[in-house]
């Protein structure tokens, strides 16, 4: 994806804490291919859903990450794609 490409997103509750960082428990599109990856890989960064015109396609998304940034606050986050925000 293009630096600066300006895209909306919503929030959702993961819970991966709460779900001991387990793809499974959460249903996620992308567990097919990562819910085996090491611990470390899974908890590394924040979970999001992903779609829409900008960027790879879903399957070529699961597993990447994307720097986020609050429009209203400026913080900025790392997170990793683990499911398609159609399904939401």
């Amino acid at each position: 994806m293009d630096e600066g490409v300006t895209v909306w997103s919503t929030y959702h509750f993961y819970n991966p804490k709460q779900n001991g960082w387990d793809l499974m428990a959460m249903s996620a599109d992308c567990s097919i291919w990562d819910a085996n990856k090491q611990y470390p890989w899974r908890n590394k960064y924040g979970w999001t859903a992903f779609c829409g015109l900008v960027g790879p396609s879903f399957l070529a998304a699961c597993g990447r990450c994307l720097r986020v940034r609050s429009t209203r606050t400026g913080a900025q986050e790392i997170v990793r794609i683990l499911t398609d925000a159609a399904m939401e």
